[in-house]
């Protein structure tokens, strides 16, 4: 009965003037609520410790919102199922997603690296500890701003 825990500091490449959300902060997803992407938004949000997740309905507007993560379907990515790129800015971020990307492990995947980014550089720690083989990830925030930014995962 011993327990393995693994303390990870994950800091993002930001812009000089902070770019970047802190953790907690919203995610708007401007698809339909039944698009597989939004499954893979809302995963990857609790992996990385974003807040509340809202499929407004398809628009090809894929501008920033203050204080917000705006994911935005881009149909000039043509890489793949798992295409994105995430744009930081001060108290912004935008993910523009593949239109093929979906609700997958790949799709999860991909969009979890990508909100990842969109976290303010220094703003999160996760810790994972395993435990008679149950492995739990708790995602905090060590900004002082972040809005309920503490969400716990089992796999």
């Amino acid at each position: 009965m011993s327990a393995c825990v693994i303390a990870v500091v994950l800091t993002t490449p930001g812009s000089a003037d902070g770019g970047g959300v802190p953790p907690g902060s919203d995610v708007v997803v401007r698809t339909n609520p039944t698009n597989g992407v939004v499954y893979a938004v809302r995963q990857g949000a609790v992996h990385v410790g974003l807040g509340a997740v809202l499929a407004t309905g398809f628009r090809a507007d894929c501008s920033a919102i203050v204080s917000k993560v705006v994911v935005c379907r881009d149909r000039f990515l043509h890489q793949g199922h798992t295409a994105t790129n995430t744009v930081l800015g001060a108290d912004s971020c935008v993910v523009h997603a593949d239109p093929r990307l979906g609700g997958s492990n790949p799709g999860v995947d991909a969009m979890t690296r990508a909100l990842r980014q969109c976290i303010a550089p220094g703003q999160l720690t996760t810790t994972t500890t395993t435990t008679l083989g149950v492995t739990t990830t708790a995602v905090t925030s060590t900004s002082t701003t972040a809005k309920a930014a503490t969400q716990t995962l089992q796999h």
